[in-house]
């Protein structure tokens, strides 16, 4: 993606009168980082042609916007006592125009990184000349004819609902509704340390001994954005008074916690952002230009949070907000101004956290998509950038429909399974809201050490195709979210209901002018046409090479009737989908897999093959079928490059396994496994994975028994 710069220059209020004095910054202003925040806004094609953003509309808008707004068009300085303040000068904002040969869909799911904000926002580092400057701006064009509005708004300056109110303000002006924007509060002491100082708690956040400040190196970290619908949110609520802020936090949390692989007993802490806007007595105004955030955090050991309960998370964020009054406020306003002589105590850029800890950031309520310029709401808004390994940003979506995107900086061995964490920890609450039966079984003999390395390379399915059959649901869900998490793009065959495919591929899509990287297509397994189908949508969709074909798809008789007692119709059934689907969709495989070069069918049979229970006669017999079809297929695909192997799991928690079954017998099968519990979903989709991947290529015709040393 290249980018050409077409004019860059200085926009300075459009009065030459506004006033010239110093702004004195409070303590919240000197602790944050002193650098830019980048941001950018994308928005999509429009036929408003030449007009379509305007330079010079904009440019117009901005100077009358740096009117009320004029401390930002200064420069930040020393006063006499050797303190940062802003000098009002007038000297004004940087604006830049260009243009790239790349389209929005070319930026192919945005993530935040270093290269995107070089590219899309202006940085300080361009010269000398822009030492000092508070806001820079680029307007960029794409060849798609959509428009890139990238912003730098200079931290000590402003906090997010600051800057957001100057940008909103610069694009009331442009669409004409300038009259109706408020006006900015420019006094920042307000939040003066009181004469003499009154320190009343320990303000740990802050504390050098408590979270790296002994450290210098910066630790390399991959960006990922992570979205989640609104039914994923209240499935981490699970019918409870939970905000949406702490069942979310709760739920990065804990996987953060499994995901880093980290000791139980080590310590983690949480850090949290604050606004203390309403918290103060009395609040500050509407419109308060300046820094009013701080810090708020929670600590636990590594073990505890990672095996305890969502719930209980979310208690230890609740003790850890509902302190943050007005006295505690002003107790660290005053704490910090002891600190204020030792600028390394104040300055979070010099300030590393280590790989226990996290720091969310939420941007919920916060007019993040009011930025119309007068041709329409942004289609999509974030940081351009990451700033450090472990920061988390709760980022809601452009419709109001109570989707978050969930951006995360982490070690790159951690992201990885962190995201496959993610997805699988809300596929099982979903499973737990929908099932009929408890789930307190499964939930209380699943205890989890906190360490869970991740088996394969980051996205080793990167730009490859998998179909999964009886993908929206059980054990197909988890396999479907997990060969996404490794970089395919998956379709989603299912039968039924189309909901639950359709909300498990919105997740998996997330927002913005991205390709799709999921498609649910609705195809009865065991009717050859509807299979031809299946295969053509996928093409239709991802292009004409198919890698991977996971066939999932099965149905069990929650009657459990005995061979006596089994019927004509039900044993048909059983083969019609169990068997016969298995077959139909490995004869197409075996048919369209070739003709990329090779790839992997991965089939599902069952541990009761092995343990041959009452009650599973005609079930058994289809996937005693599916095995031996699975071992011969791999022999006749000798020469092809593909692989054929077969999953046999044993009971694990699904909607299928709990069918039928009381609470004592759902209890003995978790005796009877060595492992002292039923199995979960997230237990199968590693596996199969697995098989989908390179490193498995010395694999093939096997049955690969996923069952706990249950048979």
């Amino acid at each position: 993606m290249a980018v050409e710069i077409l004019e860059s220059g200085m926009v300075t209020p459009s009065e030459a009168t506004t006033p010239k004095h110093g702004v004195w910054l409070s303590n919240l202003d000197l602790l944050v980082a002193r650098s830019h925040t980048p941001t950018v806004y994308l928005y999509q094609p429009s036929d408003h042609g030449p007009a379509f953003f305007s330079p010079d509309v904009l440019k117009a808008a901005l100077s009358k916007a740096l009117v009320p707004f004029y401390p930002l068009a200064g420069r930040i300085a020393l006063d006499r006592a050797g303190r940062p303040e802003i000098h009002c000068t007038g000297d004004g904002v940087l604006f830049v125009t260009a243009r790239t040969d790349a389209s929005l869909q070319d930026l192919e799911g945005f993530i935040p990184s270093d290269e995107l904000r070089r590219m899309l926002v202006p940085s300080a580092d361009g010269g000398d000349d822009r030492a000092g400057i508070l806001a820079m701006f680029q307007v960029t064009f794409f060849k798609c004819g959509g428009v890139c509005v990238g912003a730098a708004i200079h931290h000590t300056a402003a906090d997010g609902l600051a800057a957001l109110d100057f940008v909103n303000t610069w694009a009331a002006i442009a669409r004409g509704a300038g009259d109706a924007a408020p006006r900015p509060w420019l006094d920042r002491t307000l939040l003066r340390a009181r004469s003499p100082p009154a320190v009343r708690f320990d303000h740990a956040e802050y504390s050098r001994r408590g979270g790296g400040g002994s450290k210098t190196a910066k630790v390399p970290f991959d960006s990922a954005i992570l979205p989640i619908s609104k039914t994923q949110v209240d499935a981490l609520k699970g019918g409870k008074k939970l905000s949406t802020f702490k069942a979310v936090v709760a739920h990065v949390w804990r996987c953060a916690c499994k995901a880093r692989g980290l000791a139980g007993t080590e310590d983690t802490r949480l850090y949290m952002t604050a606004d203390a806007r309403s918290r103060v007595t009395p609040p500050l105004p509407d419109g308060y230009l300046g820094n009013a955030i701080f810090r708020a955090s929670t600590v636990a050991k590594v073990g505890d949070v990672a095996s305890e309960s969502l719930d209980a998370a979310a208690d230890r964020i609740s003790g850890a907000t509902a302190r943050l009054d007005d006295e505690h406020i002003r107790s660290l306003v005053d704490y910090l101004d002891e600190l204020v002589s030792d600028a390394s105590g104040l300055r979070k850029g010099e300030w590393v956290m280590p790989e226990t800890d996290l720091w969310v950031i939420s941007w919920q309520g916060l007019p993040i998509y009011d930025a119309d310029f007068g041709w329409g709401r942004p289609a999509f808004m974030s940081r351009a950038c990451l700033q450090f390994s472990g920061l988390v940003y709760l980022v809601p979506g452009p419709d109001g429909d109570g989707r978050l995107d969930v951006s995360v900086a982490m070690e790159p061995k951690s992201l990885p399974r962190f995201k496959e964490l993610f997805y699988e920890e809300l596929i099982k609450r979903l499973h737990v809201q929908s099932s009929p039966l408890p789930w307190n079984v499964m939930a209380t003999s699943n205890p989890s050490n906190g360490a869970h390395p991740a088996a394969v390379p980051p996205e080793p399915l990167r730009a490859r195709v998998a179909i999964v059959t009886g993908g929206s649901g059980g054990i197909g869900a988890a396999v479907t979210a997990h060969l996404a998490s490794l970089g395919a793009r998956v379709v989603v065959g299912y039968v039924g209901d189309p909901a639950p495919a359709d909300q498990l591929v919105a997740a998996l899509n997330g927002p913005g002018p991205r390709p799709p990287r999921a498609v649910a297509v609705a195809a009865d397994v065991s009717d050859p046409a509807q299979v031809a189908d299946l295969f053509d949508a996928a093409q239709a969709a991802f292009g004409p090479d198919l890698h991977v074909l996971v066939a999932a798809a099965g149905v069990q008789d929650a009657a459990y009737p005995r061979i006596a007692d089994t019927t004509p119709e039900q044993w048909d059934t059983a083969f019609g989908v169990n068997a016969r689907g298995a077959f139909l969709c490995c004869r197409e495989a075996a048919r369209r897999l070739v003709r990329g070069g090779g790839g992997r069918i991965v089939t599902f049979s069952s541990s009761n093959v092995g343990s041959l229970r009452p009650g599973y006669g005609a079930y058994v017999a289809t996937k005693a079928a599916v095995e031996a079809m699975t071992k011969v297929l791999a022999k006749e695909l000798a020469g092809t490059g593909i692989t054929a192997n077969s999953v046999a799991p044993g009971p694990v928690a699904t909607p299928m396994f709990y069918a039928g079954k009381s609470e004592e017998r759902v209890a003995a099968a978790a005796r009877e496994c060595p492992m002292g519990r039923i199995g979960e979903p997230e237990d199968v989709a590693p596996v199969v994975g697995f098989l989908c991947t390179d490193a498995a290529g010395w694999i093939n015709g096997q049955v690969i028994r996923v069952n706990g040393g249950y048979v």
